[in-house]
């Protein structure tokens, strides 16, 4: 993942040399006005220029777009720039809490209920989907029978390393539920560990009765505090309800 503004032209023929899987480069505005605003800085052509020599240059680039408090004013004009590129768009579904440590909180750059759910028919209507994550929910209903646990990519074909190089399911995972020292254990039994703990964590009691299971999965980031105590945010439910029902 990259900003942009460093896919510059010597960065591109490395890549192209030794080509990766794909390059995910963040999106924050429309026009230099809109980026200057977003994040405070005056490199809009440079990243857009960035991006189209790594489209041309055969690199597998996706864009992404994580609607919040700053960029929501354009967040229609961002979302058909990103359009216009002609490669694929992630549109983040939510914003995840900002990590220990920052003085700034998802009370500062969060959306409202309503907000969430204009983007979540903007993005169905111009990208055919509603939620489009990188932790995907296993939903083929041949198979889910067999799937226990976490539903989705967290500890089975990812991971993160956080700052103090503690392991996680993903990137937002809260630590107090699945963390493990790979300094300590090693790689492979730290991911073991991990993969052995997502495969055991059970729903909470609310999701066996809810009208949204067969098209929903728990996700302990989405629940923030509530699933310390391994239940659910009723305000997060009926808003992502909402979401699915589009």
């Amino acid at each position: 993942k990259t900003n942009g503004v460093l896919l510059d032209e010597e960065n591109i023929r490395r890549f192209s040399e030794c080509p990766p899987t794909g390059i995910d480069v963040s999106l924050y505005g429309y026009n230099p006005e809109s980026y200057k605003a977003v994040t405070g800085h005056d490199v809009f052509a440079r990243v857009v220029e960035n991006i189209k020599n790594a489209v041309a240059a055969g690199i597998n680039v996706r864009l992404m777009v994580t609607p919040n408090r700053y960029i929501y004013p354009w967040i229609d004009d961002v979302l058909e720039f990103a359009a216009g590129f002609k490669i694929p768009v992630n549109v983040n579904s939510i914003l995840l809490r900002a990590r220990e440590g920052i003085t700034r909180s998802i009370d500062d750059y969060g959306l409202s209920q309503s907000e969430y759910i204009y983007v979540a028919k903007k993005r169905k209507m111009m990208f055919n989907n509603i939620v489009n994550d990188d932790m995907e929910q296993i939903t083929d209903e041949s198979v889910i029978h067999e799937i226990t646990g976490l539903q989705c990519a967290a500890a089975r074909r990812a991971f993160t390393v956080n700052w103090e190089g503690v392991m996680l399911p993903c990137l937002a995972f809260p630590k107090e539920l699945i963390s493990e020292d790979p300094t300590v254990l090693g790689f492979d039994e730290a991911f073991s560990r991990m993969n052995k703990a997502v495969k055991e964590f059970g729903s909470p009691e609310e999701c066996s009765e809810c009208s949204h299971k067969m098209k929903c999965h728990y996700c302990p980031v989405k629940h923030g505090e509530h699933a310390l105590k391994h239940s659910c945010d009723p305000e997060f439910c009926d808003m992502w309800k909402r979401i699915l029902d589009i």
